[in-house]
């Protein structure tokens, strides 16, 4: 038996970042995976890489802490209002309702993390019955416009005569 028969071969589906639709709800679930990382570990910081010059001229990437805004505040009586954001737009959830109410700061891991977005599914049209269908629509097109044309010459035939 050889190595590459132990292994599983599967077909590669790329991620298909042309769906608007897939790379916003993408966008949305990592933005939702950093406020949970936020609210169950109080020093996490993210970060980015960026480039800086030195004096001589030089480039070199360096990793620094990224500005991230916490979803959640409290409120004057104590609760929490968890605002889900989609970059600097809070998500309505109802008409005129964009917050959600919780108990407590620890409450705020769990509601995050209760259901994620789901991606769409490529539905492709079923060819045989968009064939099936111009077929039947074109012959009673056909039909139709057979019957006015001799309709019409039969009128002309009695107005002549």
């Amino acid at each position: 038996m050889t190595v590459l028969d132990t292994l599983n071969f599967v077909a590669f589906n790329p991620l298909q970042n042309n769906n608007r639709i897939a790379v916003r709800r993408r966008k949305l679930i990592a933005k939702i995976d950093e406020q949970i990382q936020f609210a169950t570990n109080k020093d996490y910081t993210p970060t980015q890489h960026k480039w800086v010059t030195d004096e001589h001229g030089n480039q070199r990437k360096v990793e620094v802490a990224k500005r991230v805004k916490r979803w959640w505040t409290a409120s004057v009586d104590g609760k929490i209002n968890l605002v889900v954001r989609y970059g600097s737009k809070p998500l309505e959830f109802a008409k005129g309702k964009n917050a959600i109410e919780l108990g407590s700061e620890t409450e705020v891991a769990d509601v995050l993390s209760i259901q994620r977005p789901t991606f769409p599914i490529k539905i492709s049209p079923k060819s045989s019955l968009i064939l099936a269908l111009s077929i039947l629509l074109g012959g009673m097109a056909g039909v139709v416009s057979l019957l006015l044309r001799n309709a019409i010459r039969k009128r002309k035939g009695q107005a002549a005569a």
